[in-house]
């Protein structure tokens, strides 16, 4: 009976440890989470933020971006700022409930991989979503971009979404009434007008293409990337 009831404790210990080992993998030396739950959770632990990439593993274009975001100049980026999370797209279709957070705008047909940023604090939110095969330069920019707007001080403890798609900025926040002025990286004054609720949009169709700065008059800042 003793000898029975061990061999069943290490058969739940070894089926644990599977468990754990399934919601992860190794990719070119590089660790990446199967599951946004488990790249959430350890990316909250470290302070960093999700890289995600939707694909297949008999994809060239999913295992090409891959390769590239586990080599220099992108693996000291990756390793200071980002967790991996590889979301195979035969154990979570687009419609699944995870996401279709991030994919159910997309069209029918889309070119695999679906690669974007999701910020810890509003994990419904795919930053710079993108599709399709992807260069060195392009991630580069992407993962710099996304770190220089993280970084930008936001001291008054206002919390900020705000995003620059389809040549709108969108900004939502606790704020009714402020000044949004945006200004080149040069420092010189491009737009500037009231904000009048808590969420407001502005088209940016008059705005140079390009990095840009975004300041409130109630003390926050951030970067967006026109396109």
């Amino acid at each position: 009976m003793r000898k029975y009831l061990v061999a069943i404790f290490f058969a739940l210990l070894i089926g644990k440890a599977n468990a754990q080992v399934q919601n992860t993998e190794m990719f070119g030396g590089q660790l990446w989470y199967l599951t946004r739950s488990d790249a959430l959770d350890a990316a909250r632990a470290q302070g960093k933020q999700v890289f995600m990439v939707w694909g297949c593993s008999f994809c060239f274009n999913t295992n090409n971006v891959r390769q590239i975001l586990v080599k220099e100049p992108l693996l000291s980026i990756v390793n200071e700022h980002f967790i991996l999370w590889y979301s195979d797209c035969e154990s979570f279709d687009r419609l699944s409930p995870v996401m279709s957070n991030y994919l159910s705008h997309l069209p029918n047909v889309v070119t695999l991989p679906v690669i974007c940023i999701i910020d810890t604090t509003d994990i419904k939110v795919a930053h710079d979503l993108r599709t399709g095969p992807q260069t060195v330069d392009a991630l580069e920019t992407m993962l710099r971009d996304f770190v220089s707007i993280s970084m930008l001080s936001n001291n008054t403890g206002i919390r900020v979404r705000i995003t620059a798609n389809n040549n709108t900025l969108l900004i939502e926040n606790e704020i009714e009434r402020e000044q949004i002025a945006l200004y080149s990286l040069m420092g010189i004054l491009v737009d500037c007008f009231m904000k009048t609720d808590y969420t407001s949009r502005r088209e940016l169709t008059a705005c140079p293409k390009g990095p840009l700065i975004v300041k409130s008059s109630s003390g926050w800042s951030r970067k967006i990337v026109v396109k």
